[in-house]
């Protein structure tokens, strides 16, 4: 087993650097999904590990798991963090828990609705101390689907991005709520007894007078309502991550399903500007399409990529503002009276349905129709259509950039973009899990059974990033889904015309035995790393930069030290 990895795994993809960054495996914790009686019951697949959140000043990590467990882990020891206490969450095992964090001795969660259509929750406990179960001190309706939340640094704000996902009100009724933001402003730090508390609501209604036009730009507007009935703009924008800049005046909310960006001011509550991120050019780079051609063929194609991002990371760094993307691509899929829409077709069902305009080369034609090169592809029906008749496409999109990209957080107009390189790097270092994912019918099976299983969607699928700062540079570590793997780059804070270095790539745990075996024997990995988070060093456990990882499939909280080496 040539890349086998139970700690430290380095290896570097450029050539030329004196030093390398790289990841060491301190310790994991893998958590339980629920208890019956007291009794702990663990499984892959469960979510039991979807978010975190850190208190650098007791060194304590809070992890909620989908289900609704509240976990509370002691990183004293770096390399024996423990599972300290753990709770049942409100409705625990009935509605799903999206996020956690952790700020100035309190403990915010957000958490959905039973029926998708209707408005969810934040909650906010006391910290940990030491015995008895967290209080709950304060509870407030927000947007539907709330899919993230996000405190301001004097934890005196608190942003709750609610994604506004389609669904039913119980009654059989489909609703398809706005997307929105809430800001809850606390008048003092003692959050709960603050002497005032006020909720406001931004909403992006503005949009709808112009929606034709963003649309027109690049603005994905894949559901349009029923005939005789038509929807807004307003209610197809989905908000799925924020970051804000340094000063906190403004919020930037990630749009995955609809590839763009929205600027809001949070002093005045009110949405700025929405930007479309466009697609890149897979003929500039290359991309693996399908799982059916026999291995690993990173090629180039005349096709493009929605970036579609899931984290969305503000960066202040060599003079200039940045927004970092992880580009994961996301398809939009609802039902409505029983019907099911989708904004995806296999690269054969273009073909199947006479639905490619004659201007398209023959080249690309028969690479449609050919299930080795791009026919089992997932391509968007929503995106490429010919002006000239709206039945057939003359561009042809996947979904996400398998990769990550920098962008210019004043306009939005991209700096850098990965290209084929995280692609390129797992063919390299990890080509016996290259494209592979676990599901939970995988259970059985060898990690690697699956190898080149998800060329045909969107490939490594880059998720998760987090960004910090260490030995003078700024680091950039990479989370991809499917493989499981961490990517970490730097990017010098003082050349204000740097782009990012690839420095290594780490995939912890086995993968030469099957899931169940591995996951029993307490060596299968951060599987699917969902959240991920820098850790400095002037707040980790021992001095040392650390990253801090929730493995959302396979319930581990994981912590790893980074670590400078020379080649």
């Amino acid at each position: 087993m040539a890349f086998l990895t139970l700690g430290l795994f380095l290896c570097v993809l450029t050539t030329g650097q004196s030093i390398r960054l790289g990841l060491e495996h301190l310790s994991t914790v893998y958590l339980p999904y629920r208890y019956d009686n007291g009794d702990a019951k663990y499984k892959m697949g469960k979510g039991a590990a979807e978010q975190v959140g850190y208190d650098p000043v007791n060194k304590k990590v809070y992890s909620v798991g989908q289900p609704g467990l509240l976990n509370v882990i002691d990183v004293s020891d770096p390399r024996s963090i423990t599972l300290l206490h753990y709770q049942e969450l409100p409705q625990a095992g009935q509605v799903t828990y999206t996020d956690v964090e952790y700020c100035g001795g309190f403990v915010a969660l957000t958490r959905e609705h039973e029926h998708k259509g209707l408005p969810g929750h934040v909650l906010i406990y006391e910290a940990y101390r030491g015995t008895g179960d967290m209080q709950l001190v304060y509870q407030a309706p927000v947007g539907g689907s709330p899919d993230m939340l996000l405190f301001t640094s004097d934890c005196r704000k608190l942003i709750v991005a609610n994604e506004g996902k389609d669904g039913g009100d119980g009654n059989g009724n489909f609703l398809n709520p706005e997307g929105s933001l809430n800001i809850i402003e606390f008048s003092s730090d003692d959050l709960p007894n603050s002497a005032t508390i006020v909720k406001r609501t931004v909403n992006f209604r503005k949009f709808d007078a112009s929606q034709d036009e963003y649309a027109a730009r690049g603005v994905r507007w894949v559901y349009r309502g029923e005939p005789g009935s038509p929807n807004r703009l307003s209610e197809e924008l989905e908000p799925e991550y924020v970051t804000l800049s340094k000063d906190e005046t403004k919020a930037y909310v990630g749009l995955q399903e609809n590839n763009a960006v929205i600027v809001v001011d949070l002093t005045t509550a009110t949405a700025e500007e929405l930007y479309p991120l466009g697609a890149k050019y897979w003929g500039d780079s290359g991309l693996d399409p399908s799982d059916k051609d026999g291995g690993i063929h990173i090629e180039s194609w005349p096709i493009y990529g929605l970036y579609q991002p899931d984290t969305v990371k503000y960066v202040s760094a060599g003079g200039r503002e940045l927004l970092i993307t992880s580009n994961e691509g996301n398809t939009r899929e609802l039902t409505v009276n029983g019907v099911d829409i989708s904004d995806e077709w296999r690269g054969m069902d273009f073909v199947a349905n006479n639905a490619i305009a004659n201007n398209v080369p023959s080249l690309l034609r028969d690479a449609l129709a050919d299930e080795t090169k791009l026919g089992v592809l997932r391509l968007s029906n929503y995106d490429g259509k010919s002006a000239s008749d709206p039945t057939k496409y003359e561009a042809f999109y996947a979904f996400g950039g398998r990769g990550f990209s920098i962008w210019d957080a004043k306009n939005l107009t991209q700096i850098w973009d990965s290209g084929d390189q995280v692609e390129r790097a797992h063919a390299l270092y990890y080509p016996s899990i290259f494209n592979s994912e676990y599901k939970d019918e995988f259970l059985h099976d060898h990690p690697e059974d699956t190898m080149d299983e998800t060329s045909k969607k969107k490939g490594p699928q880059s998720e998760s990033l987090a960004v910090g700062e260490a030995f003078g540079k700024t680091v950039i570590v990479l989370g991809n889904e499917r493989t499981s793997t961490l990517m970490v780059y730097t990017l010098d804070t003082h050349n204000p015309h740097a782009v990012p270095e690839f420095q290594t790539i780490h995939r912890h745990g086995r993968w030469d035995r099957k899931w169940d075996n591995a996951y029993a024997d307490r060596e299968v990995g951060d599987i699917d790393p969902e959240d991920i988070k820098f850790i400095p060093h002037e707040d980790s456990p021992d001095g040392h930069p650390m990253l801090l990882v929730a493995g959302s499939l396979s319930g581990t909280v994981t912590l790893y030290r980074v670590i400078n080496t020379p080649l």
